[in-house]
């Protein structure tokens, strides 16, 4: 009697066209959730703009702000440029040029979490290589390990897309963008007990928006 195959893989994609509204915190506690319950994970940050994916599992990373890290920009460009290069003199195409090209696994990295129940597992393809020197809000990090999830404060959260911004305001204008929808959408006080080190950005942001309304 032939053994049934084993069941595909579930995709569960959260997404808001909003930035702010928590996609990336929910993502990483469903995950660790599942991973506790036994279940294999891959969670993909597709936030190309603002990856920020990989700073929920950050304690349990070997390279925890992926500076020398390559993703899924740096997947798909090796597969475009592939696709564009010009073939050599008596070069013959080859139909399935691109099957080495749709293997992701070199890009993917394992949360080195012991403890998760047996089976459990979470890999994580992220964005690409992060460049974030001379910030000046650390990334909070759990005290002790547990299965549960641990969740970042809102102050907390807008004190690190401000200092993200203010460290690269051209390549990380989506953060500053995202503050703003907090401020506006969930009306949030000129007094938000965010970082000492961005207060005076965040009280700017939030007197301009106040100015315009």
């Amino acid at each position: 009697m032939n053994e049934a195959p084993p069941p595909l893989g579930r995709i569960i994609t959260f997404y808001s066209y909003k930035g702010g509204t928590g996609r990336s915190m929910a993502l990483a506690n469903v995950a660790w959730i599942l991973a506790s319950m036994g279940r294999r994970v891959l969670a993909i940050d597709w936030d190309l703009e603002a990856p920020g994916l990989h700073r929920y599992f950050r304690p349990f990373l070997i390279d925890e702000e992926l500076t020398a890290t390559e993703g899924l920009m740096d997947f798909v460009d090796r597969y475009a440029n592939e696709a564009i290069r010009p073939l050599a003199e008596g070069e013959r195409a080859d139909p399935d040029w691109f099957l080495p090209f749709t293997d992701f696994s070199d890009y993917v990295v394992s949360i080195n979490f012991p403890s998760f129940r047996s089976g459990g597992k979470i890999d994580l393809l992220p964005a690409g290589k992060v460049l974030r020197r001379g910030s000046k809000v650390p990334f909070p990090e759990p005290q002790t390990v547990a299965t549960v999830p641990q969740f970042v404060s809102l102050p907390e959260l807008v004190s690190l897309k401000l200092d993200s911004w203010s460290t690269s305001p051209l390549s990380r204008l989506k953060d500053k963008a995202d503050v703003v929808e907090l401020i506006k959408h969930r009306n949030l006080p000129r007094d938000l007990a965010v970082a000492p080190a961005v207060r005076q950005l965040y009280e700017e942001l939030w007197d301009g928006l106040k100015t315009e309304a």
